[in-house]
């Protein structure tokens, strides 16, 4: 859309939103955005390309979780914390297992990272949305996220009622 072009040319033409640093001089609606950025990391999977967009650590590319999380670890306690997937990746399109096994100790996500397919030509990382099972965003799924339901139990939403209301649309939005 155009205020997408907008602001994508205002705002990150050198940068990612990911990765985008917050200045004083931004607009309130831009930092409103950004302050949503950890629910968004929460709900994004990376598919692995030449892995240079990745973290390693931190970003969700394992099982929908990020390393950090799979081996229960803090982030001050590892080795390289900025580094990306690409430096796990050999020419040959193969996981570098011999580093995989130094860093993370013979732990069983190394096979699950080899389970992990790498395209054979120079394809960029992309990324999903890992709450549905499309991949695709939903409002849905990110309501419920932001209210702290569990996404696996979705049951029937407690106030669908509303929608139910002979009354006009704008009032039932509004409640």
């Amino acid at each position: 859309s155009l205020w997408v072009q907008a602001m994508t040319q205002k705002y990150l033409r050198k940068t990612s939103f990911l990765s985008y640093k917050r200045k004083p001089s931004d607009s309130l609606v831009w930092k409103n955005l950004l302050s949503c950025r950890s629910l968004l990391k929460k709900c994004i999977i990376w598919k692995v390309g030449n892995g240079e967009n990745i973290s390693f650590w931190t970003d969700n590319w394992i099982e929908n979780k990020s390393l950090i999380e799979i081996l229960q670890i803090d982030l001050e306690t590892i080795p390289s914390p900025l580094a990306k997937v690409s430096e796990f990746i050999q020419t040959d399109k193969t996981w570098n297992y011999a580093e995989l096994n130094t860093l993370l100790n013979n732990h069983p996500v190394i096979s699950k990272i080899q389970g992990i397919a790498i395209p054979l030509n120079s394809t960029p990382d992309a990324f999903c949305w890992g709450l549905d099972s499309s991949g695709s965003f939903s409002t849905k799924t990110t309501t419920w996220l932001a209210h702290d339901k569990d996404i696996n139990d979705i049951s029937e939403w407690p106030l669908r009622w509303i929608w139910q209301i002979d009354t006009m649309p704008k009032i039932k939005i509004f409640l």
